[in-house]
């Protein structure tokens, strides 16, 4: 792609023909959100193509920028469908014609009757079980692998990929990898789900090709009815869902995409970098912002560095040199965080979750191995109490609609149309379901379960459930005794809480992937690894493996400090750091015991919230 072909503008500007299709390359902090969100408005009120049943359709990445959107949107907000790429898909094409999904045998492919939206893929040990005893029965062995760990967490990842002939197919990545064998009956395996209604994420783009392809008069219906359909965040996109907006284009829809190659992180969920930077409609025309309204020079420096191969080198809009991006020698990671607190104006950023899960524990438990543990000793009662944390962890950031709709998931029927252990009873309708979470939810946060054990919180639970039996028609089983007794009375259920993954995590502790499109005055960067100051020195944004590009989104998330944590530092990384113009201090726990250290008072024996 020849990027001199670019027209460049600003974040303020508005394009006169809105009925071109387009691709916007933009970097961080350059105001992506807010360009889309002015023309969005501009072609609402100014388009001769939207009738009073057609919309504009506004695809964001999360559920946060959609939001954002529509929060700006003001008197458009009723022309304009603002959702995630998922939820647009299943609102729009799955939801009303999953119907006409068929397997070889001609049978229907989904159970229709019993959908309701779509859930993370958290496997199933049972349906693992019967997968592989009906198909692969000599492979029974790796279901006791280290308790099925292997298998469950490759399964977890498995994500539909596509033939240039347009074929979909399932896999796993690379170093998931399972015996061939396996793979042939990988879709067997998710006929599992579809047969109980359960979609997952990564099924509604396979879905939504397949509907369209086998029935592409839906592509007009769309089209018709969403003329103009603009994606932000597009260089995460998947092949499978550059396709479908192709054939949209194909069928009449304008196509406007908004991106960032060098943001693109998620490689193992499918995505391309590629498909951004390649993407082709005829007569489409290709523009850059090179503003960056976020950061400080010094800040915007490092970045522009580490773009320095690909598009886009950005300008300081601010004009403010800023503090020095400073480069901090730690030996315990606690000390670090000992006089930061949630309310200021910050977040540590991490490249997994087992590194959140240990930066927010004040327990010397491993929280993600108590789940494994909980799921080996009770399953059926672990997965209740897992979208119970969940559900409680969004309530703490006052994101109560997603507490509640993650609660509801326990009141949906097992294979046999009942309720699923540990709750017994009828399965209540969906309004009577809304309001049994409702006062559970309450119940809890009321009990200030934190400090409390997990059999306490059980017991308070089966004791409310019992005492309302007459109203809701449902029951919680008590805890017997046994080892799960035991296990239950020595967890605190604030570690079951520590130890759950957010879709999108508002904590102050969160992974670089859950930080994409938020901006924060200061940022600390945990590398748990000294190796990982390679992206800073030798950065390759171009490279298929996401780990320089990561790095790149968690540093340009800072607006005024940006603090680089680091457990050790060869003398040569000192210099070339030194290099960048960065400064390196020791914490002040750390002996200078190597003769490169500087013997000076460059050690950081203040609070760190001076920098506020």
């Amino acid at each position: 792609m020849n990027h001199s072909k670019s027209i460049l503008i600003s974040s303020g500007d508005v394009l006169d023909n809105f009925d071109h299709h387009f691709r916007v390359i933009a970097g961080p902090g350059a105001g992506k959100t807010y360009w889309l969100t002015n023309h969005v408005k501009n072609v609402v009120k100014h388009s001769s193509r939207l009738n009073p049943v057609s919309k504009v359709a506004c695809i964001t990445y999360t559920n946060i920028a959609a939001e954002q959107v529509l929060n700006n949107l003001g008197e458009c907000v009723d022309k304009v469908e603002v959702s995630t790429i998922h939820s647009f898909f299943y609102k729009n094409i799955i939801k009303p014609y999953a119907s006409h999904l068929y397997d070889e045998l001609g049978n229907q492919l989904i159970a229709v009757e019993k959908i309701d939206g779509h859930e993370e893929h958290n496997p199933s040990f049972k349906k693992i079980e019967s997968w592989i005893g009906e198909y692969n029965p000599d492979l029974k062995f790796l279901i006791y692998q280290e308790n099925g760990k292997k298998i469950s967490s490759a399964l977890s990842h498995l994500t539909w990929e596509v033939e240039s002939s347009g074929k979909c197919f399932l896999d796993v990545p690379k170093e998931y990898r399972l015996p061939k064998k396996l793979k042939k009956s990988y879709f067997d395996y998710k006929k599992l789900y579809w047969q109980e209604g359960r979609i997952h994420h990564e099924d509604v783009l396979y879905f939504s090709y397949r509907i369209l392809c086998e029935n592409p008069i839906l592509l007009i219906f769309l089209s018709a009815k969403f003329p103009y359909i603009f994606l932000d965040e597009f260089q995460d996109t998947n092949p499978i869902q550059t396709m479908i907006v192709k054939m949209l284009a194909k069928s009449g829809s304008t196509i406007g995409v908004i991106g960032d190659p060098a943001q693109s992180i998620y490689s193992f969920q499918g995505a391309k970098r590629e498909d951004f930077l390649d993407f082709y409609i005829q007569d489409i025309a290709y523009y850059e912002i090179q503003d960056n309204r976020r950061s400080t020079s010094k800040i915007i420096r490092l970045l522009n560095h580490m773009r320095k191969k690909g598009p886009v080198q950005q300008d300081c809009i601010r004009n403010e040199e800023g503090e020095c991006v400073r480069v901090i020698i730690y030996q315990k990671i606690d000390d670090v965080f000992d006089n930061l607190t949630p309310e200021s104006d910050f977040c540590v950023l991490t490249l997994k979750n087992s590194f959140v899960t240990k930066l927010k524990s004040t327990s010397q438990d491993n929280c993600l191995e108590i789940w494994d543990k909980f799921k080996n000793l009770d399953y059926n009662r672990q997965i209740f109490y897992y979208h119970l944390s969940v559900a409680i962890a969004y309530a703490r950031q006052h994101r109560y609609e997603n507490a509640l709709n993650e609660f509801l998931h326990v009141f949906r029927p097992n294979h046999d149309g009942e309720l699923r252990e540990p709750l017994k009873g009828q399965i209540p309708s969906p309004l009577l379901s809304r309001s049994i979470a409702i006062s559970v939810l309450e119940h809890v946060l009321d009990l200030e379960p934190f400090n409390l054990s997990l059999y306490r919180v059980n017991e308070s639970l089966f004791s409310f459930l019992s005492d309302n039996g007459n109203k809701y028609g449902i029951f919680l089983k008590k805890i017997a005794k046994g080892n799960f007794k035991k296990f239950s009375e020595s967890v605190l259920f604030s570690n079951l809480v520590s130890g759950v993954k957010l879709g999108e995590d508002l904590g102050y502790i969160r992974t670089i992937h859950k930080a994409k499109g938020a901006e924060f005055k200061t940022v600390f960067v945990y590398l748990h690894d000294e190796s990982h100051l390679n992206c800073v020195l030798n950065p390759d944004l171009e490279n298929e493996d996401d780990l320089h590009r990561i790095f790149y989104v968690a540093f340009s998330r800072a607006m005024d400090n940006l603090f680089i944590l680091t457990p050790s530092l060869s003398p040569e990384n000192w210099e070339s750091l030194k290099g960048l113009n960065l400064e390196i201090e020791i914490y002040e726990s750390i002996e200078a015991e190597h003769e490169y250290i500087p013997k000076i008072n460059n050690r950081v024996n203040r609070s760190l919230l001076d920098f506020f």
